[in-house]
């Protein structure tokens, strides 16, 4: 029961969004590392080998997911870019052509 309370405290310690990234992770995979390795210590690798496995195995993913986000962020802004810059070049085709419209009407 006492794990139990502890682990639901331990979950609503929710961090914010923006600061969930790849230094995040290996932050708290250091912490990890070191509880391990007390745990090692105290009892056994075999007492925490497959425990072990899959928190590695989840913090890799999660590593893998921020890489990915970082990839999809840069090819948004990309396109962002992208996007402005055509905006501008359609903009200045539109004065372009109403000024030569203008000179056509002067005539």
């Amino acid at each position: 029961l006492l794990y139990t309370i502890k682990f639901e405290e331990a979950m609503g310690q929710e961090e914010e969004e923006d600061s969930f990234d790849e230094s995040y992770v290996y932050e708290e995979f250091s912490g990890i590392r070191s509880s391990f390795e007390q745990l090692i210590d105290s009892h056994g690798y075999e007492a925490i080998e497959g425990t072990m496995r899959r928190v590695v195995k989840v913090l890799s993913k999660f590593e893998a997911l921020i890489f990915s986000r970082r990839q999809a962020t840069i090819q948004l802004a990309n396109a962002q870019l992208t996007l402005e810059e055509e905006k501008e070049a359609s903009a200045q085709k539109d004065q372009t052509a109403k000024q030569k419209i203008r000179a056509l009407e002067e005539q």
